[in-house]
C-alpha cells in the first residue's frame, strides 16, 4: 500500500471514529461537517439553532460546540445589526435637528425683518423719522 491510501484509510477511520462517537450516520456526517464549515454565516447559524431547538434538541449533546458557535454568531449578528440600526437612527435624529434649527433660524430672520419694516413704515407714517436714518435698516 502507498503511503496515499494510508492517508485515505485513516482518515475514513477517523471520520467513522467521529461519526460513531457523536452517534451520527458516516453519510450524515459529511452534511454536518458542510453545515458547521458554514457556521459562521448568520443564516445558516440560525438554521442550526432552530434545527436543534425545535426539531432535534437531543442533537445539542451530540454536538454542543456546533450549536454554542451558531449561538455566538447569532449574538454578534444581532449586535451589528442593532449597531447598524442606532447609527442610521442618529443620522437620522441629526439631520431633523439642523433641518429644525435651519427652518427656526430662517423663520426669525423673517420675523425680525418684517418687525423693523413695521416700525420704519409706522415712523415714516407719523413723520417721526430722523432725517439721518435710512428707510429699511438692518
Amino acid at each position: 500500500m502507498s503511503n496515499v491510501s494510508h492517508i485515505r484509510t485513516f482518515q475514513h477511520r477517523l471520520e467513522q471514529a467521529r461519526s460513531a462517537k457523536a452517534g451520527i450516520k458516516p453519510a450524515d456526517q459529511v452534511h454536518w461537517d458542510a453545515v458547521t464549515a458554514r457556521v459562521d454565516e448568520p443564516e445558516i447559524a440560525r438554521l442550526i439553532v432552530r434545527h436543534f431547538d425545535r426539531m432535534a434538541p437531543a442533537m445539542k449533546a451530540q454536538q454542543p460546540g456546533l450549536y454554542l458557535r451558531a449561538k455566538m454568531v447569532l449574538a454578534n449578528d444581532f449586535q451589528a445589526r442593532d449597531k447598524a440600526s442606532k447609527e442610521v437612527r442618529n443620522r437620522l435624529v441629526q439631520s431633523v435637528s439642523r433641518g429644525i434649527g435651519e427652518v427656526a433660524y430662517l423663520a426669525y430672520r423673517c420675523l425680525r425683518l418684517l418687525f423693523r419694516a413695521l416700525r420704519d413704515l409706522a415712523a415714516l407714517v407719523s413723520q417721526r423719522r430722523r432725517q439721518n436714518r435710512p428707510l429699511f435698516h438692518h
